[in-house]
């Protein structure tokens, strides 16, 4: 076997066994001649006795292409663990399926795999193979992580006062808090590593650190790149919900309600619809007017979903979820 394939036909896997068992017996007949006076007796002819020199050279060939895989055997698992990797569109699956059915078709050759230099020239091809795959891999690698400069971006955002705010507002109950929860996991996935080195792939084809797959990575952007949409939609996010929590407020519903707040609460609320931006810093007592003022609004909404049919609710559009 090499890189899981059989190194030898069915044909050919039977066409020795067939000689080599003839052979076996054979040789096992010779062990009654111990003596030169027992070898008086000896029964076979010179024909017969040359006939099983393919047996021996058989025998010879096979113990050779042991010793070829055994050589060969440590880089071939590295490859195979490799190839499993990788997703299926990979441009080095391609490369290694070539180099793969190139040494396969020589060592199935006798004249080539038996040349001095054959053993040479395919553990090359080999280590050319993981080279590339070790390249290939770290830039993958280094597109599917975060630097320690982004790292510290991702830190800032999910500190960052914006994202603060909004998870104070969702917990308004007219707010479309699955929106924040959306972003905050997105931003949760995207991972770290730093550590990586093409010494640390010389020994494991997976990075020891992060044990980076891409066949088992969830998104397959560009790392970087999806931090700064990151950063993009909070911002988009807080315009978004500025105006939900504008449009909401000024609904004739709970225009009624701003007279039941306390005149703190009221005169916040107050400067929010006038400037239409939320105050800076959010306070509880500005979030729990909302709450208050909203609170007859959202029930008002619950009882139409109670009667609006699935597809009905679905385009309520004050809803927001």
């Amino acid at each position: 076997m090499a890189h899981g394939k059989n190194l030898l036909t069915d044909a050919l896997q039977n066409e020795y066994r067939s000689s080599l068992d003839t052979t076996k017996t054979f040789l096992e007949s010779l062990q009654a001649f111990t003596t030169p006076g027992k070898l008086k007796n000896f029964r076979y002819p010179e024909q017969e006795v040359t006939a099983h020199r393919s047996g021996l050279q058989t025998l010879e060939e096979i113990s050779a292409l042991q010793d070829l895989v055994t050589n060969l055997g440590t880089i071939a698992s590295y490859l195979t663990t490799a190839e499993a990797v990788l997703t299926v569109d990979s441009p080095w699956l391609i490369e290694m399926r070539q180099v793969q059915q190139e040494i396969l078709t020589d060592i199935l050759n006798p004249k080539k795999r038996t040349a001095a230099n054959f053993r040479q020239q395919t553990l090359q091809k080999l280590t050319q193979l993981k080279q590339s795959y070790i390249q290939g891999y770290m830039a993958l690698h280094t597109n599917a992580r975060l630097g320690v400069t982004q790292s510290d971006r991702k830190t800032q955002l999910t500190q960052d006062t914006k994202a603060q705010n909004l998870q104070k507002l969702a917990t308004i109950d007219l707010m479309p808090a699955s929106q924040l929860r959306d972003w905050q996991n997105t931003l949760a996935s995207l991972k770290t590593c730093t550590q990586l080195t093409e010494q640390d792939l010389q020994i494991n084809p997976i990075c020891p650190h992060c044990q980076f797959k891409p066949t088992t990575e969830a998104n397959n952007a560009i790392a970087s790149d999806l931090l700064a949409e990151m950063e993009t939609q909070l911002n988009q996010l807080v315009q978004e919900w500025t105006q939900t929590l504008y449009a909401n407020l000024e609904d004739p519903t709970t225009r009624e309600n701003l007279n039941l707040l306390k005149s703190e609460q009221r005169q916040l609320i107050d400067e929010f619809l006038v400037s239409q931006t939320l105050p800076n810093p959010l306070t509880n007592e500005f979030v729990g007017g909302v709450r208050e003022v909203l609170s007859g609004l959202a029930k008002v909404i619950a009882g139409l979903r109670q009667k609006l049919s699935p597809n009905e609710a679905q385009t309520s559009f004050i809803s927001g979820k």
